[in-house]
């Protein structure tokens, strides 16, 4: 994993729910706040937990502080951010992904699925109790969830070169959006210097296309740690309320697939209209 240097402002959790950084932000102005945070693979099982320390001040001014850039629709956006993912580092082998994050770790890449996966019911209901419509897109195959300490998730599918990753939260109380999407970026992200590309939804685009009030992506490099075997992450977090939608498509440079998956994977969560 490349060297980075820690954030005074944001503290490493294991694992991370984004509705335990949220209740952060919103208990305390300064020295930070101790909240707990469900770890379960399951959202229909209960979950243990863990405890979250967050500075908080320094995270909602870093995220006001962050220039908001505002795309022309969520395609825009989409074609702005893969304007920016940087060129391969290296060639990688057949049929396997090659990334300096992991050391040169060859890492096997799956065989193409037909069909649509099976979502699991607790994860289904997870969805539909915080007011989301998801539909797996169709021509990937699911893998299990990975228990990891940068951000938990709900589920997740794959197709050669690409893994997609959604979940879904419940914050404690009203949080800005760009709060949570800045600290969910931060904390899967290899650095801050690793956030190569973000641009917020309109208004009447995010409502129309997801059935939500705010919408944003991101294009990331993210963590080993988060996203073994990739190098690249689109991240696109919606909200509505105080529930917040996130889809994580991860890939590799030189993947002239993902223009093209991108979209339908990202459709496949949203807000019930």
């Amino acid at each position: 994993m490349s060297s980075r240097t820690a954030s005074p402002f944001v503290a490493r959790v294991a694992p991370l729910s984004a509705a335990a950084c949220a209740a952060a932000l919103t208990l305390s102005a300064c020295g930070g706040a101790q909240v707990s945070a469900s770890t379960a693979d399951d959202p229909a099982e209960a979950a243990p937990l863990v405890s979250v320390a967050l500075p908080t001040a320094e995270i909602a001014a870093k995220a006001q502080a962050r220039p908001a850039k505002v795309a022309d629709s969520p395609a825009a956006a989409m074609a702005g951010a893969l304007s920016a993912t940087p060129p391969m580092a290296r060639p990688a082998m057949s049929g396997a992904v090659s990334n300096p994050l992991i050391g040169g770790v060859d890492v096997a890449q799956p065989a193409a699925a037909s069909g649509t996966p099976a979502v699991p019911a607790g994860v289904a209901r997870h969805f539909a109790s915080l007011g989301m419509n998801f539909a797996a897109p169709a021509g990937l195959r699911a893998v299990p969830t990975a228990r990891n300490p940068d951000m938990h998730y709900e589920f997740a599918a794959e197709r050669p070169g690409i893994q997609v990753r959604y979940a879904g939260d419940e914050m404690p109380g009203k949080v800005p959006p760009q709060s949570v999407a800045f600290m969910v970026a931060f904390n899967i992200a290899d650095g801050e210097e690793a956030i190569l590309d973000d641009q917020e939804f309109p208004a009447a685009a995010v409502k129309n296309d997801y059935g939500a009030d705010w919408g944003k992506l991101v294009l990331l490099r993210p963590r080993a740690t988060f996203a073994k075997g990739y190098q690249l992450c689109l991240l696109q977090i919606l909200n509505k309320g105080n529930r917040f939608a996130y889809s994580f498509v991860l890939f590799n440079p030189g993947n002239k697939e993902v223009a093209d998956q991108a979209p339908k994977l990202l459709q496949a969560l949203q807000f019930k209209r």
